[in-house]
């Protein structure tokens, strides 16, 4: 589901007009954002937390020439769903499954 079609659904679900959920959904976005850019986790129960993440930098190799390559620390963004939606989701089958590892 895109964005296009989560306002649809929404638009049915409340009977709301379509501008007034583009414009919520737009306001939860940009609320989410200002509140990593603060360093804060964003936690909406029932659903799961928005954090920042930090991955440590390392050396690496240039695959093409060999060349060792400093990769630096990277801080991104990461979302934790809830114990609630991971329960929620187990129920559910799913005609193809990828598998993790």
């Amino acid at each position: 589901m895109n964005k296009k079609e989560l306002i649809r659904q929404l638009v049915k679900q409340t009977g709301l007009g379509q501008e007034e959920i583009r414009n919520v959904i737009e306001s939860l976005i940009v609320t989410i954002k200002d509140g990593l850019k603060r360093k804060e986790e964003v936690n909406i129960t029932g659903l799961g937390t928005f954090l920042l993440l930090k991955r440590k930098g390392y050396t690496g190799k240039n695959p093409k020439t060999g060349a060792k390559i400093e990769v630096p620390d990277i801080i991104f963004p990461h979302f934790k769903p809830s114990n609630y939606l991971k329960s929620k989701l187990n129920d559910i089958p799913f005609f193809e499954t990828k598998e993790i590892s």
